[in-house]
């Protein structure tokens, strides 16, 4: 067999592995699977219970007690429940102001009253009995039914005040202006032991006797200084 004849052969099949090779079914490519993703759990840090603590309980700071004067400013009401409470112990009030309030029926019985103001305050049925009243002042100030019995007083001012039905059977007073006051109906004055300095200039509506028997007695007439008092 010549060369040729060989060179042919190995030709033929080729060719025929070649078709061979294209007729085969071709296989599907594997789908590619993306990896999952990694899933990371945080595990805390192990370590000693943390420890609570109770906050301890803040007792209520209670309020400083009110003195005198502020329960005064409260009104007759409130002062004379604490004063009920109190067992009616006596009291001081030294240089105050209640000028202008409203204090009506206010027990100020057995208590020491000195240097205080009272002008233009409305007192109507006060209890001022047993009380020692020194350098007060009433000016304009409703006394309507206040009741003095008991009282000893020095150096008041009553100019223009009113006194009307009120009983004024004080113990002893002593420099006391009446002056331009209405004394209508005022009770116990015969009672009065000393009336020395009281000044009974142009009362008003004083009753029958009332004026000879106080002049006899030590009182004056005389007009008060500019300012309300009787000098």
């Amino acid at each position: 067999m010549n060369v040729g004849s060989w060179y042919w052969r190995i030709c033929s099949v080729m060719v025929l592995l070649m078709g061979l090779n294209g007729c085969a079914p071709k296989s599907e490519p594997e789908p590619v699977v993306p990896p999952a993703p990694e899933v990371v759990v945080e595990v805390p840090p192990t370590g000693p219970e943390p420890v609570v603590t109770s906050t301890p309980e803040v007792e209520p700071v209670a309020p400083p007690p009110l003195t005198p004067e502020e329960r005064l400013r409260l009104g007759a009401e409130v002062w004379n429940a604490w004063r009920t409470d109190a067992g009616g112990a006596p009291l001081a009030l030294r240089a105050l102001e209640f000028a202008g309030l409203s204090l009506g029926a206010v027990d100020f019985s057995q208590m020491t009253l000195a240097d205080c103001n009272f002008e233009g305050a409305e007192l109507s049925g006060a209890d001022f009995r047993g009380a020692t009243l020194t350098n007060c002042r009433f000016d304009g100030a409703r006394l309507d039914g206040a009741r003095f019995e008991g009282a000893r007083g020095e150096g008041l001012v009553f100019v223009g005040a009113d006194l009307s039905q009120s009983h004024v059977g004080f113990a002893a007073i002593a420099d006391v202006d009446l002056s331009n006051a209405t004394v209508h109906q005022i009770e116990g004055w015969e009672s009065i032991a000393s009336v020395s300095g009281l000044n009974i200039y142009r009362v008003v509506k004083a009753p029958a006797a009332f004026k000879a028997w106080a002049l006899e007695n030590g009182a004056v007439k005389r007009a008060p200084h500019a300012g309300g008092g009787a000098g």
